[in-house]
C-alpha cells in the first residue's frame, strides 16, 4: 500500500489489525484521510506522519498505541480532525499543536495523558470539540479555553483539575455539553 503515492483515502477501521502502524504508509504523500480507528494496534505514533502535510482526518482511536503524541503533527497544518482517543497514550498535550489552525476536532480522551492543559489551545479559533476526558491531567483550566468561540462540546471529566472553573467560559456562546465531573474543584 505505500506505493500508492496518488492515495487520497486510506481506512481501514474495525479490523484486527495488530502491530505497529506500519511505517511504508506514511510514504503515502496524497493522503487526506487516514483512519486506522477500532484495531489492535500496538507501539508508538510514527513522528514521519508530520511529513504528510496533505492530511486533514487522523483517526486513530480505539487501539493501544502507546507513548506520547508527536509534535511533529504540528506541522500537519490541514488537519481538521485529531481523533487518539481510547488509546494508552502517554505525557503532556503537546502545546505544539496550537500550529494546527484548521482543526475542529482534537479528541485525546481515555488516555494516559499527565500534565496542565496548554494553555495555548486557547489560539484554536476553529476549534468546536475539545475532548480530554478520561486522562490524568492536572492543574486549573485555562481562562484561554474561553476564546475558543466556535467551541460547542468541552468535555474535561475524571481528571485531576483543581482551581476554579474560569469565568471565561462564560464567553463560549455555542458551547451545548460542558463536562467537568470527577476532579477537584473548588465552589468559590
Amino acid at each position: 500500500v505505500g506505493n500508492l503515492r496518488a492515495l487520497h483515502s486510506f481506512l481501514a477501521d474495525n479490523n484486527l489489525l495488530t502491530g505497529p502502524i506500519p511505517t511504508e504508509l506514511v510514504n503515502l504523500q496524497a493522503l487526506e484521510t487516514f483512519s486506522l480507528w477500532v484495531n489492535q494496534l500496538t507501539g508508538t505514533i510514527p513522528t514521519e506522519l508530520g511529513n504528510i502535510r496533505t492530511l486533514n482526518s487522523l483517526t486513530f482511536g480505539f487501539n493501544f498505541l502507546t507513548g506520547s503524541i508527536p509534535t511533529e503533527l504540528q506541522n500537519l497544518k490541514a488537519l481538521q480532525l485529531l481523533y487518539l482517543s481510547n488509546n494508552q497514550l502517554t505525557g503532556p498535550i503537546p502545546p505544539e499543536l496550537q500550529k494546527l489552525q484548521a482543526l475542529m476536532g482534537l479528541y485525546l480522551d481515555f488516555n494516559q495523558l499527565t500534565g496542565p492543559i496548554p494553555t495555548e489551545l486557547g489560539n484554536m479559533k476553529l476549534l468546536n470539540s475539545l475532548m480530554l476526558a478520561n486522562n490524568q491531567l492536572t492543574g486549573q483550566i485555562p481562562s484561554e479555553l474561553g476564546n475558543l468561540q466556535k467551541l460547542d462540546i468541552l468535555q474535561l471529566e475524571n481528571n485531576q483539575l483543581t482551581g476554579q472553573i474560569p469565568t471565561e467560559v462564560q464567553n463560549l456562546e455555542l458551547l451545548q455539553s460542558l463536562t467537568l465531573d470527577g476532579n477537584a474543584f473548588d465552589s468559590n
